[in-house]
């Protein structure tokens, strides 16, 4: 029975988090290996798209698509993708409350771990959340190598074996912490452990992450093994998150206060075995951080960053989420903390903030702050831990490094240090009415927080239509924008290997038209792992788009007829895609409000 509770109880949460933070198809790495996989699995299209069919089978290591193509020809992309999305999101929530429950023994601190997590949390400039809101392969690696550790905490550690092998050939970069975990207690635990268990384990372990290491190393180009200055600079403009130079203040501060937020609360844990594999997490998560800053910033090492190690800070966020639920529930109990959490809580749901899990490490603190010193007490580490807080508050509105963060940083804190205040002063002095003050505080943070957060404005306006476009549903009718419409247009229309010149700051032409353009800002993601591709991509996008990629739309705009031509000569395009207002004398074959498909004339090409 408690099996079937869990499992529903996560179901729901599961829901929830789709709902409260949405759902999208054709994003993100999508874009590339969706038109790969439909151009393996049909010979149409994609015939003049040479920078990204000849290679984007050899340059991203994972054998995910490989594994999904078969399920394409059964069941439309859109709905494998949408049903194994919310079946990852299930084994993902299932696996944050499994763990949040193993640690403290409670449902309700559980509970509030992953509504914790079900909004997306930044991982420093490395553009990874901690909850995705698309499929792509660490969506998939992520539950399953936390459900790895889940078996290794229960000492099962030839599951742990397969379950870890597998998550790292679905992603290895999002899985490599929990395989230096995995074989760190197979080497520390080795005396408890019967020889034939451990010598599965590692042949399970290894054996079945050989596959993937074997096809990288003999795919491998030899130009690769080294970066040349051309190849480097490009990866620094293309891709500047590993590199931690070009980390800002909010780019820091989910790292720094979830890791203190993990230390805060960490003396108070009982020692256990969970909590022993857990300080080893942190352990490696810890070490690999230095790797990457040593092989990144000192001596560049092209695998290290190719493994963007820096990722696996996601994993003490994760951390600091369970572990701050389960102080919250113990500040509950002892300093009556259920108004506050609720002002919390109510954030989380509605304001869909990322800050929000900052600013509630800072209320919930400031308030054993002041019941301890109430008491004559100190606590340094609460005092710590707020100091640290407020001055990333401050940071983010001050220096205007987050938009969001400027306009909902100081009114959100200046509120809850309104309701502080005024909690004392009625405490001190009317222990009646306190309930209904604080209740009235609740309700005027609320108002605050719906009037400042314009997600909310835009729901509350039209909440059909929002939430239409949030969750993107694949089953029944769905809402085609103009950009969508010239790729189906270009797909019915013209013929099999059509070659397109598009707009510079759209991507994913490829994925309705089954048709390529010239070059597209997220090919570059492919020169992460290839020189060959990245100094093509460069060449590419400096001939067609210009650079920097926020100055591209304009670049595009203002390039003449002669420009578009001889662009079109070099690359043997066919077609030109133009916005807004930008007539051309070509003939014009398409147009919708939107934008515009011209014929390259045959003059051009002599």
């Amino acid at each position: 029975m408690k099996l079937w509770r869990d499992a529903a109880l996560t179901a729901g949460l599961t829901l929830c988090s789709v709902l409260l933070t949405g759902y999208q198809f054709g994003v993100s790495d999508q874009l590339l290996f969706l038109p790969a996989v439909n151009g393996w699995l049909s010979a149409t299209g994609y015939h003049s798209s040479d920078l990204l069919m000849s290679h984007i089978w050899t340059t991203h290591p994972t054998v995910f698509w490989f594994l999904l193509a078969p399920l394409f020809r059964w069941l439309t992309v859109p709905q494998t993708l949408f049903l194994l999305y919310m079946a990852s999101q299930w084994a993902y929530v299932a696996a944050i409350f499994t763990l949040a429950r193993r640690l403290f023994g409670d449902a309700t601190t559980a509970v509030v771990a992953v509504l914790l997590l079900a909004l997306p949390k930044a991982v420093g400039s490395t553009w990874i959340d901690t909850h995705c809101v698309y499929l792509v392969p660490r969506t998939v690696a992520v539950p399953l190598a936390l459900w790895g550790f889940l078996a290794l905490l229960d000492r099962r550690y030839r599951l742990a074996a397969v379950l870890t092998a597998l998550a790292f050939d679905i992603h290895p970069i999002s899985t490599l912490p929990w395989v230096l975990v995995m074989g760190s207690a197979l080497l520390a635990d080795r005396r408890g452990l019967a020889r034939t268990e451990r010598v599965t384990a590692w042949v399970l372990l290894i054996g079945g992450m050989l596959p993937l290491l074997i096809w990288r190393w003999v795919i491998r180009e030899p130009g690769d093994w080294f970066a040349s200055t051309a190849w480097l600079e490009i990866l620094r403009r293309r891709a500047p998150q590993p590199f931690i130079t070009t980390w800002s203040w909010s780019d820091w501060s989910p790292l720094l206060v979830s890791g203190l937020a993990w230390l805060v609360a960490r003396p108070d844990m009982k020692p256990s075995a969970a909590e022993h594999q857990v300080w080893r997490v942190v352990c490696v998560v810890g070490g690999l951080a230095v790797v990457a800053v040593v092989c990144t910033e000192l001596v560049f090492v092209p695998l290290v960053f190719q493994l963007q190690l820096l990722r696996a800070g996601q994993y003490l966020i994760m951390i600091s989420a369970i572990y701050f639920s389960g102080y919250l529930r113990q500040l509950w109990h002892q300093q009556g903390l259920r108004p506050w959490l609720a002002v919390v809580l109510f954030y989380a749901l509605f304001a869909m903030w990322p800050l929000l899990f900052y600013g509630g490490v800072a209320v919930a603190l400031f308030w054993e702050r002041a019941a301890h010193r109430s008491r004559g007490k100190r606590w340094r580490r609460a005092d710590a831990l707020l100091m640290v807080t407020a001055v990333v508050a401050v940071m983010e509105a001050g220096f205007g490094v987050s938009p969001a963060g400027a306009t909902r940083t100081v009114p959100v804190m200046a509120a809850l240090g309104c309701l502080w205040v005024l909690q004392r002063l009625v405490r001190l002095r009317f222990q009646g009415p306190r309930r209904l003050v604080l209740l009235a505080g609740v309700a005027a943070l609320a108002v605050v927080s719906l009037c400042l957060d314009t997600e909310v404005r835009r729901v509350a306006r039209s909440p059909s239509t929002a939430l239409r476009a949030r969750i993107a549903w694949p089953f029944g009718a769905t809402t085609v924008d103009d950009w969508t419409e010239v790729q189906q247009w270009a797909r019915t229309q013209t013929p099999p290997g059509s070659l397109f010149i598009t707009p510079p700051h759209l991507d994913g032409f490829r994925l309705w038209s089954a048709r390529s353009p010239v070059v597209e800002y997220k090919d570059g993601a492919l020169g992460m792992f290839s020189s060959r591709v990245a100094l093509e991509w460069w060449r590419r996008i400096q001939d067609v788009h210009g650079w920097p990629r926020a100055k591209s739309r304009a670049h595009y705009q203002t390039m003449s007829e002669s420009e578009l031509a001889g662009v079109a000569r070099t690359y043997g395009a066919g077609y030109v895609v133009v916005e807004g207002p930008k007539p051309l004398s070509w003939r014009s074959l398409h147009e919708n409000g939107t934008y515009a498909v011209y014929a390259v004339p045959e003059a051009a090409f002599r």
